[in-house]
């Protein structure tokens, strides 16, 4: 009897060994995809080909600008409709409130956030000149040894400082004046691809029908299929990155300002932008505004830190993995991954786009996936 419990086998261990090895191919399937990414990369610039596409994407932004407005718009304009309100009107009224909300920030928020900015850019010598007491402070609390010296380490960190603040005062006016000349110049695009919207608006159901005309017959279905699943994840996750981020950024701007941190708006503004990058983003905002807090006080930076921390956890912990979850269905992993290689390949942007982007990828692979086991027989609709 010994002999035959001892042959007897351990589902339990069995499962685990299972369940270790799928997670095992799951990650080497995460490090061939990153590979094949990578070898793709260094392939697409030694050719070129990279290049060529960020400065076709570049020439093309007014396009997809209006494409996104276009988009966005539609169903507005098609609740319009149902109310007897014809598509061209119901797209110029749209309009007309978006060039509104427009003008009031022109002549209301950007000037306050012009004068947080000014602001900010006067007490940049002062806040290096505070970081470089604190670090000084910090350090006459030590006591140097044989193995470390921090009299030299204090000496060469305040220096490095100090060569900070001369370089960023000596750059500062070309760098406004940079700055400056890309707003222009995305306003520009921008403005451009709002008009390109209008007509992509106005027409949205013809080109839709004339796209549709092009498709197969036999492919209709399908392509119909696939477009409305890719068209509800993505406008979903829209739809709750902008709430998401709105919330934010009303919280943050209160707060901020309750405590008293030089230029609120302007970090309010940046914590909420940051927001869209999904998991790191919303951290990453905090830091410039717990800066330039501690460079006030340590009670603001303090304060700044655990306010912000707050705001960010019920913001990540809530709010964002209801999106993630009813919107895109995706894991942690795949988006940090989607980060990491769209973001190697187009910079901020694709680090920006890499969510979306990986949730039309993985509705377009689950429905091929979807057509292959039907085809096979696996399993019937």
């Amino acid at each position: 009897m010994k002999e035959k419990d001892n042959k007897k086998i351990n589902y339990n261990d069995l499962n685990n060994v299972i369940g270790l090895g799928g997670k095992i191919l799951k990650i080497i399937y995460v490090l061939i995809i990153i590979l094949i990414v990578y070898a793709a990369t260094i392939i697409g610039k030694e050719w070129g080909i990279i290049k060529f596409l960020l400065n076709l994407l570049k020439a093309l932004t007014p396009l997809f600008i209006g494409l996104v407005m276009a988009w966005l718009l539609d169903p507005v304009v098609m609740w319009l409709e149902k109310k007897k309100i014809k598509r061209l009107w119901g797209s110029a009224i749209l309009y007309g409130l978006i060039l509104v909300i427009i003008g009031l920030s022109i002549t209301s928020f950007i000037p306050i956030i012009m004068d947080q900015i000014n602001e900010l850019i006067k007490a940049i010598p002062g806040i290096f000149d505070e970081v470089g007491v604190w670090f000084n402070n910090l350090f006459n609390g030590l006591k140097s040894n044989e193995y470390v010296n921090f009299e030299t380490t204090k000496a060469d960190i305040i220096l490095s400082i100090q060569n900070i603040a001369k370089s960023l005062t000596t750059t500062l006016p070309d760098k406004v004046l940079n700055m400056i000349n890309s707003m222009f110049s995305a306003f520009g695009t921008f403005t451009l691809g709002l008009l390109m919207g209008f007509y992509l608006l106005y027409d949205y159901d013809k080109v839709k029908a004339k796209i549709n005309s092009m498709i197969p017959k036999k492919y209709k279905e399908e392509y119909t299929e696939l477009t409305t699943d890719i068209n509800t994840s993505l406008f979903g996750f829209v739809k709750g990155m902008v709430f998401s981020s709105g919330i934010v950024f009303i919280c943050a701007a209160i707060v901020l300002s309750i405590i008293g941190l030089k230029a609120p708006l302007l970090f309010a503004l940046i914590a909420a932008i940051l927001n869209v990058i999904p998991y790191i983003g919303p951290y990453l905002g905090i830091i410039p505004a717990a800066i330039v807090g501690f460079t006030q006080s340590s009670a603001i930076g303090l304060l700044v830190i655990i306010v912000m921390g707050i705001i960010q956890l019920i913001e990540g912990n809530i709010i964002n993995p209801l999106i993630m979850s009813k919107t895109m269905k995706l894991s942690p992993t795949t988006i940090l991954v989607s980060m990491l290689i769209f973001g190697y390949l187009f910079g901020m942007l694709g680090v920006l786009i890499a969510a979306p982007l990986a949730a039309a990828l993985k509705v377009i692979y689950l429905f091929v996936l979807k057509k292959y086991k039907i085809k096979k027989g696996i399993f019937n609709e």
